[in-house]
């Protein structure tokens, strides 16, 4: 069992998707839910079953229990994303559908997800270095034709997605080293074109993006930094009050002498944001997670909230509860993928 996901609603229903070994090689897509936060699970089932393929299966679930997993496969011995949808919570999966198309030798890799509260969805990915996306208006029964988010002369990477309460959805992704991002009005219909959020300065990747129901978002990622000493990574970060037309020009939000990496965040309606990360420290010899946190339009500022791990990188995960209390997670993690 292997890379393993889970997206829970308001209501209490989760959906848990991951990989598991079928024999002979064979991985298989798997899932399971609950309707009890947690307290009782169904029994497992495949929703896909690859004969070549290593996939980063993904889902997520709104509030009326919609729930979508994508992942990559082969088709007729190409790489595509597919993905299936449930109207009860996972209880109940339709057919598989390619989203992208499966042309020649060029390859597709790590699907993202994002869904809202009234079932428009939206999945972006890489094809051949290039980002595309295809966007559902019915919980993931259908999709739009895949269209390309970023340029085809250069290599993108490391997509994210996020899609608000009223549609807004902001793709972003690392583009030669420098991070990018699109903005759609409408749940992924239509993009604008690619606007760069960091310094072409230094080289960037591993972007992360959330944004609230009111087109307020915050994208972060990691930036390498040069120092006296060598070099440092700090993660970075830029903030949108118009649902990702314009972004402000970016802040570290890590400190220097240190490596930071791992960030992930959250946002909710309040306009509260928690942003985690993970930070080896030169000087102590240690990993820490440290956090902020950011309250539309106020500044960022620290909490002070800093965990210390001895002897290992720490990848963070971060969940914001409605009343805007951080909830964090934590697991060893001792390579990059």
């Amino acid at each position: 069992m292997r890379n393993p996901r889970v997206s829970i609603n308001s209501s209490g229903d989760a959906v848990a998707v991951w990989m598991a070994s079928k024999g002979r090689g064979n991985p298989a897509v798997q899932t399971s839910s609950t309707s009890d936060s947690g307290a009782t699970w169904s029994s497992p089932v495949d929703l896909a079953v690859l004969s070549d393929a290593t996939p980063q299966p993904q889902v997520a679930i709104d509030s009326a229990g919609r729930a979508i997993a994508v992942w990559e496969t082969v088709v007729s011995g190409y790489y595509a994303i597919q993905t299936r949808s449930s109207l009860d919570g996972g209880l109940n999966w339709s057919a598989a559908v390619t989203l992208s198309q499966p042309f020649g030798t060029e390859s597709t890799d790590k699907p993202r997800l994002s869904i809202d509260g009234s079932g428009r969805a939206i999945a972006v990915w890489e094809r051949n270095s290039v980002i595309q996306s295809s966007s559902s208006l019915d919980g993931g029964v259908t999709w739009s034709a895949a269209v390309d988010l970023s340029s085809d002369l250069g290599n993108s990477y490391d997509a994210e997605v996020s899609i608000g309460e009223t549609g807004r959805a902001i793709a972003i992704w690392g583009f030669e080293s420098i991070i990018q991002s699109s903005s759609s009005p409408d749940g992924g219909l239509t993009w604008s074109p690619a606007v760069d959020l960091s310094s072409p300065e230094y080289p960037a990747w591993d972007p992360e993006v959330s944004i609230d129901g009111l087109g307020r978002a915050i994208a972060v990622w990691e930036s390498e930094q040069l120092t006296p000493d060598g070099t440092d990574s700090v993660i970075q970060s830029s903030s949108s009050l118009d649902g990702g037309v314009t972004w402000s020009p970016p802040v570290d939000l890590s400190a220097p002498a240190g490596y930071a990496e791992f960030a992930q965040l959250n946002a909710n309606s309040s306009g509260r944001v928690f942003v985690v990360w993970s930070r080896y420290d030169f000087l102590l010899g240690e990993s820490v997670v440290q956090s902020r946190s950011y309250l539309f339009p106020a500044a960022l500022a620290d909490t002070g909230a800093n965990d210390s791990v001895m002897g290992a990188s720490v990848m963070a995960t971060v969940g914001l509860l409605a009343a805007g209390t951080l909830a964090l997670a934590m697991r060893r993690r001792l390579a990059r993928f």
